[in-house]
């Protein structure tokens, strides 16, 4: 199997046989002039750190980035990026607070999740009212960040020769989404078209 990932100018390939590589490396060089610059350590905001164990993927140093751009990297730590049972509402009596900024903050979490699976339900959470966000919305937005704080060296871990199959637990909260009475699981599921097998 060889695998390609094109970005503009920058092409990263692997496969599970060295030999389709190099023949892939003498193919592309014969129809394009580039350079091979060797093993991927670092694309896109995400730090790549491979080993005779497996690979680490971390985005350390884009979240130390967006916790400058938002005033938070000298934030206290805390331990979880949601309080239990927060129940956020579009109903909330609390001061609207500046939308563009809301979404910014928002946006920049968002691409954060792709390293950082810890932090999905909160940002589901917060992320369903960018329309009209309150001042509480907000508190749980820097919540999230004040944990990041805290984690900011945790990411994905691949074993080498492990079952890479996803298994997730949960357990439901009908009606836990003050406003509609959905389900916040299936609001994040919706939300983010994430498929996740839950046993």
């Amino acid at each position: 199997m060889l695998i390609i990932i094109v970005y503009v100018d920058d092409i990263i390939f692997g496969s599970n046989e060295e030999s389709m590589s190099r023949n892939f490396v003498l193919v592309m060089q014969q129809e394009f002039e580039m350079s091979l610059l060797g093993e991927l350590t670092y694309s896109l905001g995400l730090l790549v750190k491979q080993n005779k164990d497996g690979i680490f993927l971390s985005q350390i140093k884009y979240l130390k980035q967006i916790l400058k751009r938002h005033g938070m990297e000298y934030s206290k730590p805390i331990c979880t990026p949601m309080v239990a049972g927060c129940s956020l509402s579009t109903n909330d009596e609390s001061v609207v607070v500046h939308q563009p900024t809301y979404r910014s903050m928002i946006c920049s979490l968002l691409y954060l999740t792709g390293t950082r699976l810890d932090i999905m339900h909160a940002i589901g959470i917060v992320g369903r009212f960018q329309a009209n966000p309150k001042e509480s919305h907000l508190q749980a937005v820097k919540r999230i960040f004040k944990y990041l704080q805290g984690t900011h060296k945790f990411g994905l871990w691949y074993p080498r020769d492990t079952d890479l199959t996803l298994h997730a637990y949960t357990d439901v909260d009908w009606a836990e989404i003050v406003d509609d009475r959905k389900s916040k699981w299936w609001c994040i599921l919706n939300g983010f078209q994430v498929s996740v097998l839950v046993q």
